[in-house]
């Protein structure tokens, strides 16, 4: 009986000992926890067909990383989809890839270029086209559980059922 009594103590004590832990994991997890990512935002642009003249545009899409102001800047960049732009008396198009310049756009960019500036990792030259091209919107993207917050309720889970099989195994 004695060899039971004295292996249901160390068990216990191990199971204390392990829930110490997951605890202090738990709260040094939360404490130390950085800001909540910013929001991820998309700038829809779409072609304003009032607008064109003999150049023919697509509309195009910036993906980014706001920091708070809910404008996009060219450090929050995260992807473009890209924008083709031609000439419709020419029969001609280039697909371009590259955004090298960012209008200051009133409730939707702050930039360092007077219009849009593109280029193409294809061709070699670069384009600007008026702001006017086209209309903005910005949307939110669709955001996803942070990894700490599915390794917290993970941690808690866990903590849970420790303690219900240690209770369960003193009785």
């Amino acid at each position: 009986m004695k060899n039971n009594e004295a292996m249901v103590s160390i068990t216990s004590q191990f199971q204390k000992l392990v829930l110490a832990v997951t605890f202090s994991t738990l709260l040094l997890n939360i404490i130390s926890r950085s800001p909540a990512k910013a929001a991820t935002l998309t700038l829809n642009a779409t072609v304003n067909s009032s607008r064109v003249s003999t150049l023919a545009f697509t509309d195009f899409q910036i993906v980014f990383e706001d920091t708070g102001d809910g404008l996009f800047q060219s450090m929050e960049l995260f992807s473009f989809s890209g924008v083709t732009i031609g000439r419709r008396d020419r029969n001609e198009e280039v697909f371009y890839d590259v955004l090298r310049g960012i209008p200051t756009l009133p409730g939707f960019s702050v930039g360092n270029a007077s219009n849009w500036q593109f280029s193409s990792t294809t061709v070699s030259s670069g384009v600007g086209v008026v702001n006017e091209a086209w209309t903005y919107k910005i949307t939110t993207v669709k955001s996803v559980p942070e990894p700490a917050t599915t390794l917290n309720l993970t941690t808690l889970l866990g903590c849970g059922a420790l303690i219900k099989r240690g209770n369960s195994r003193n009785r």
